[in-house]
């Protein structure tokens, strides 16, 4: 049923996906799966987003905050953290969006998750470019682009010396 809304949603036919995304997200709940909750949720929010539902993303990607919280996923959690600082920088919540890329900076270092951290730094270039303090920005930049580096090289097998 997921997946057929995920093409529903893929092919511009919302009202489809989003029908058969609420009947998945009842069987998910009756079933008491936090992990199809969350998956449900991601791909309604991910879809708000692309159609520049910020705000309805937003709730959609709380929701979801709420079930990764309660299963104790840490790399969900910081990587929500990280999608949550970028929508609320796009509606220009500049408080929201600093305290969600710092909440996801914080986290990813506490538990060590390096995805997560190149995310949450990620976020904060987009957030302190997006309100206007490039220094800032460009010193973001550079952790995230370093990070990225070293992990690109070390999955293709190269050494970054």
């Amino acid at each position: 049923m997921v997946l057929v809304a995920a093409i529903y949603g893929s092919h511009d036919e919302w009202d489809k996906a989003d029908s058969l995304y609420n009947k998945a997200l009842k069987m998910a709940v009756e079933l008491k799966s936090e992990n199809l909750k969350i998956e449900i949720l991601e791909l309604k929010a991910e879809r708000l987003a692309m159609l520049k539902d910020y705000k309805g993303a937003i709730t959609i990607n709380k929701q979801c905050l709420l079930y990764m919280q309660k299963i104790h996923s840490y790399h969900g959690i910081a990587w929500l953290y990280s999608v949550l600082s970028w929508l609320y920088t796009e509606i220009n919540a500049k408080d929201s969006a600093y305290f969600y890329a710092q909440s996801a900076l914080e986290l990813s270092k506490k538990y060590s998750l390096a995805k997560e951290l190149n995310d949450a730094y990620d976020a904060l270039y987009y957030c302190h470019y997006k309100f206007g303090d490039y220094k800032k920005a460009l010193e973001y930049r550079i952790i995230y682009d370093s990070i990225y580096n070293k992990t690109f090289d070390l999955a293709s097998g190269q050494n970054a010396e």
